[in-house]
């Protein structure tokens, strides 16, 4: 840490903070900022982006609890930044370096930024992630709603769109069913996948028959809420794909489908059938101004 009193003449204070070396050799892009009562250090290193929580007595950080960004495949250098009205908010650069084969490197682009996300503190001190709620304003045209229903292993039509905002809510203890699949971009040649399982409690990213994307599983454990409820709060735009869980875990990827037709998006349940408090399913409009 350095320290100024007119941003020209500048005093080492002294080390912020150590790493133990398990996140990797190199840090880059950091941030340092109060949230909730704990202090927050982003940094990026070796392909990840990290967090970590604590405490900062005015001269060095305590970490208490350390974790992923993003759980996903497509995000990197993360940045935070307080609006007007004091909240928490951040931005991250949907690309990676391990992506050189992209579509959107070949056609001279770098990713894209993701979506404005506020940032808190969860219940067991970890670094949570919700939409604003000004993306509501990106909703363009008539939403496609489901009410309250059991989906089986037969499965239910969501919708077709490949840009559009879907919002599930589940009741897991009307549910009798280990896990369920929920495919997007989908078509006969191709689809993501993202399971969740609910004697393990995690979700799953599968995009490995996913078009030309980086292709793999990504998993994290959420956190289920007392009353039994699970939300995923999902976010499609031809070729970026951002999913947020009720509890604050977030999913980034970039997935750049083969064909024109890979819109659908369906719902399976495994081992019993799962209970559906309700489904929207709203078209997205563009954000410029």
């Amino acid at each position: 840490l350095y320290e100024s009193d007119d941003l020209d003449s500048w005093s080492h204070v002294g080390v912020l903070y150590t790493g133990d070396g398990s996140t990797g050799k190199l840090w880059e892009c950091p941030n340092f900022f109060p949230l909730g009562d704990k202090w927050v250090l982003f940094y990026g290193g070796n392909g990840l982006g990290w967090y970590e929580t604590g405490t900062y007595n005015g001269t060095t950080f305590t970490s208490e609890k350390r974790g992923l960004l993003d759980e996903g495949p497509s995000s990197y250098a993360m940045q935070w930044y307080q609006d007007e009205a004091g909240r928490d908010l951040a931005i991250t650069w949907m690309a990676n370096w391990p992506s050189p084969k992209w579509p959107s490197r070949v056609n001279g682009w770098a990713g894209q930024q993701s979506i404005t996300r506020e940032l808190f503190i969860r219940k067991d001190g970890g670094l949570g992630h919700r939409p604003i709620p000004e993306l509501k304003t990106l909703a363009s045209g008539q939403t496609k709603k489901i009410g309250a229903t059991k989906v089986t292993r037969k499965g239910l039509h969501v919708g077709s769109s490949n840009s559009a905002r879907l919002t599930l809510a589940i009741d897991l203890t009307a549910s009798d069913s280990t896990s369920f699949a929920l495919s997007l971009f989908k078509s006969a040649g191709e689809s993501v996948v993202l399971t969740f399982d609910k004697g393990a409690g995690s979700l799953t990213l599968d995009t490995t028959n996913a078009g030309y994307g980086q292709a793999g599983k990504w998993k994290a454990f959420v956190d289920i809420a007392d009353d039994k409820k699970f939300s995923l709060d999902i976010f499609l735009d031809k070729s970026v794909l951002e999913i947020f869980s009720g509890d604050g875990t977030v999913f980034s990827a970039t997935v750049f489908p083969r064909y024109q037709e890979s819109q659908d998006i369906s719902l399976v349940a495994s081992g019993g059938a799962l209970a559906v408090e309700s489904i929207a399913l709203t078209p997205l409009g563009s954000s410029w101004c």
